[in-house]
């Protein structure tokens, strides 16, 4: 069975980036070993689906693809040529499911704010980690967009770390 998941850092207020696109207010939860678990969470992942402005982010980072040794598929509304490092899927959501699920993924992380959404209203998520950074940016862009009907979430974990970094673990309700 085929599992899809989130692991995410937001701003207090829901943003997943700042004005500008900025990340910059993540710097300050960096700490000497310290990943909040991301390393354990990647492990398990065998695809990785994210949105196009996602990935032209990750691409400005500059330096190795981090996801190499994952299957990585790019959802987006804009035709790209295929790259050796990703595939890119242009059709429906649930489409682009299918065919992973019939490849054989099993575990899949979900990366970027519209996907995330989109997913979310297909009722498509499994499990949200979202890691709550103690910061106020009042602008950005948010992690969630607009749904057309309640989206309810049950609480499995919570842990606070010593950085005020507070990390929620949510499944989707009937998941």
């Amino acid at each position: 069975i085929m599992k899809t998941k989130v692991f995410i850092a937001m701003s207090l207020d829901g943003f997943i980036a700042g004005p500008n696109e900025s990340l910059d207010f993540l710097n300050p939860m960096q700490l000497p070993d310290t990943d909040y678990g991301y390393a354990d969470f990647m492990a398990q992942i065998d695809t990785v689906i994210m949105g196009r402005k996602t990935y032209d982010k990750l691409l400005s980072f500059g330096g190795d693809f981090p996801f190499s040794s994952q299957k990585c598929v790019v959802w987006s509304r804009q035709p790209r040529p295929t790259e050796t490092q990703v595939q890119w899927h242009q059709g429906p959501l649930n489409d682009l499911l299918l065919q992973l699920e019939q490849s054989g993924s099993q575990n899949i992380y979900a990366d970027g704010g519209q996907l995330i959404t989109a997913m979310l209203q297909l009722h498509k998520i499994d499990e949200l980690i979202i890691s709550v950074i103690p910061v106020l940016l009042g602008a950005g862009t948010p992690l969630f967009g607009n749904f057309d009907r309640p989206v309810s979430l049950r609480l499995l974990k919570h842990e606070a770390f010593a950085s005020g970094l507070v990390q929620l673990r949510y499944q989707l309700v009937g998941s």
